[in-house]
């Protein structure tokens, strides 16, 4: 048999498929190829600053719409006062 996967059970297959890492020898399973612990954390910190930026700008933007409306409104009774 040419086709040794037909060796290698079913269940198997599929660990190895949704394997997160692949060992590079059974052997030696501390070496994993995955993403570095390190990088995936500052990805996450980085995340988070830009989150908290995001929310900063939100919050200034409420505020800021807040006074048009209160600026507006006055405006329109301004109007309103010289239409009458």
């Amino acid at each position: 048999n040419d086709n040794n996967t037909d060796d290698v059970p079913e269940w198997l297959k599929k660990d190895l498929e949704d394997a997160d890492y692949i060992p590079i020898n059974a052997l030696e399973k501390s070496q994993i190829n995955r993403e570095n612990t390190s990088s995936h954390l500052e990805q996450k910190e980085n995340t988070i600053k830009s989150l908290e930026e995001a929310l900063r700008v939100i919050e200034e933007l409420k505020d800021e719409n807040f006074k048009l409306k209160e600026e507006n409104s006055k405006l329109k009774e301004k109007l309103d006062s010289l239409n009458n």
